[in-house]
């Protein structure tokens, strides 16, 4: 059989070189664009948590005003500011960022939230004690 149908210059493949692992490498993620870069890129700073913030919210819902809905408000951006950083060390850089939003807006909601409901409660507890009705069977032992 005739080579002339073969092309002469074709690429040559090499098999890539084993190198050992010596203790722990970062992970490194795939960019759309083909290159290679490490997780925690210096040129990517990492989000705002709302970890705080979520803590606060969720404390201040379940003690002083119990409002349920503030409080799974609360609860839930607890999980979306750990998610952030977790995303953040994995290479997913959007995704913190998504979730840092997120956050965000369950920290405004809930916060507004418990404001009102705060502010209802100062209100009733003043109207509460300014009827004289109320004073009476309360000082009687009623």
């Amino acid at each position: 059989m005739d080579n002339q149908n073969y092309p002469q210059n074709q690429p040559q493949y090499q098999q890539p070189q084993y190198q050992p692992n010596y203790g722990y490498q970062q992970p490194v993620q795939q960019s759309p664009y083909g290159q290679m870069y490490p997780s925690n890129d210096p040129q990517q700073p990492m989000p705002k948590t709302w970890k705080t913030e979520s803590i606060v919210i969720t404390v201040l819902s379940a003690s002083i005003c119990c409002n349920l809905i503030a409080l799974i408000l609360g609860i839930i951006g607890i999980v979306k500011a750990n998610s952030v950083e977790s995303r953040y060390r994995a290479g997913d850089f959007m995704g913190a960022e998504k979730d840092s939003s997120t956050a965000k807006v369950l920290v405004i909601i809930g916060g507004v939230l418990v404001a009102i409901t705060a502010i209802i409660s100062i209100i009733y507890i003043i109207v509460l004690f300014t009827n004289p009705e109320f004073r009476d069977a309360l000082n009687s032992g009623y």
